[in-house]
């Protein structure tokens, strides 16, 4: 596996990790309201992040699976397009 191919899974596991670490902070009833509402703010913007990201990567590999004709086709994955940056 290339250093890119594993900063960016590296990059999706400590998104999923932040937010699960984020829904712990949000049960802990001892914290202050604000501390709470930046805790669900940040967790909502990293959600739908997340979220992008798979539907990338799931829409890719419905390309992959499947050719115009329903035929199976491979085709080269660029990560990029699961983090979402343009390419240039």
């Amino acid at each position: 596996m290339s250093d890119k191919t594993k900063k960016d899974l590296d990059s999706f596991e400590a998104g999923l990790e932040r937010l699960e670490a984020l829904v712990a902070s949000l049960e802990n009833k001892e914290q202050s309201l604000d501390v709470a509402l930046k805790a669900f703010e940040e967790g909502v913007t990293l959600s739908r992040e997340l979220s992008a990201k798979l539907k990338k990567a799931e829409t890719r590999l419905e390309t992959i699976a499947k050719g115009l004709e329903g035929e199976p086709i491979a085709s080269p994955l660029e990560l990029d397009d699961l983090d979402g940056k343009e390419k240039k």
